[in-house]
């Protein structure tokens, strides 16, 4: 391994690790109200409506998942 390539993988790493405290953190605020069972089944939801449009390759609505997921994290934060 050389210097330049362990320096090009510090910044994604340290961004996985943000991402994951936040959403570690906002899990366990959430976790024991009535507002867990929305945040699981809206989860559940967008991972059974991603599957589905990529088993049968639908293009439009795959686009539309993926356009609106990030506002979806915005909104969620």
């Amino acid at each position: 391994m050389t210097w330049n390539y362990i320096l090009s993988l510090w910044r994604p790493a340290l961004e996985i690790l943000i991402l994951a405290m936040g959403i570690y953190f906002a899990s366990r605020f959430v976790r024991g109200t009535r507002g867990w069972p929305v945040v699981v089944g809206f989860v559940v939801l967008l991972l059974v409506l991603t599957a589905v449009t990529t088993l049968l390759d639908l293009e439009v609505l795959r686009w539309l998942l993926r356009s609106a997921l990030g506002f979806m994290v915005v909104g969620a934060l």
